[in-house]
């Protein structure tokens, strides 16, 4: 859940979508790959 509030607070700092969005999914994608 850390995760999802870092992204949210990434979103909120950066409100530019063409940023935050490919970077959340970014984050998420290494989050998903380092927890295996």
């Amino acid at each position: 859940m850390s995760v999802f509030a870092l992204v949210v607070s990434i979103e909120s700092d950066y409100p530019n979508a063409l940023f935050a969005v490919p970077f959340s999914v970014l984050l998420i994608l290494l989050w998903i790959f380092f927890r295996k």
